[in-house]
């Protein structure tokens, strides 16, 4: 019977740290990044600090066909998109967007000498639609009309 009740508990241990281990694999993934269904890689991945999520700006800004503009001495970054011009500053939460001031949730920083931003901001900047799925672990940013517009002109081109 000793044998019989070992098992038990060896089984229910091995399930547990099945569990835990599946559970940590599952929570440490890389968030995927897709700017107008395209993966956007990056030597930085992005993160989530609770309800928030950030995104390299850099990678973001290319991915997107604007140009960002960095001076390390003052902190300063200007991201111009088209007639959109965004200005911000390392460690400060005050921003400007076409000269219109805004206030970031939180000041861009720097993970492994990258400049992260909230992903909220990058919609109010860019005018695109974002979204993360904690599930998936996937960020969609889409520029309203890019996507839907290839499918129709995909469509378009197959019609008899």
């Amino acid at each position: 019977m000793t044998t019989h009740r070992a098992g038990w508990r060896a089984l229910a241990v091995t399930a547990v740290l099945g569990l835990a281990v599946s559970a940590l694999l599952n929570a440490s993934r890389p968030v995927q990044l897709r700017i107008d269904g395209e993966n956007v890689v990056s030597d930085v991945a992005p993160v989530t600090e609770g309800h928030e999520v950030f995104v390299p700006l850099r990678a973001v800004a290319d991915a997107l066909g604007a140009d960002t503009r960095f001076d390390p001495k003052s902190g300063q970054i200007e991201v111009i998109r088209g007639d959109e011009q965004l200005n911000l500053r390392m460690g400060a939460r005050g921003a400007a967007l076409d000269g219109a001031k805004m206030t970031l949730q939180k000041a861009p920083f720097r993970v492994r000498g990258r400049i992260m931003i909230g992903l909220h901001a990058i919609s109010r900047a860019f005018s695109v639609k974002t979204h993360y799925d904690a599930r998936t672990a996937r960020i969609d940013v889409d520029t309203p009309g890019v996507i839907e517009g290839s499918l129709q002109d995909s469509s378009e081109n197959n019609t008899p």
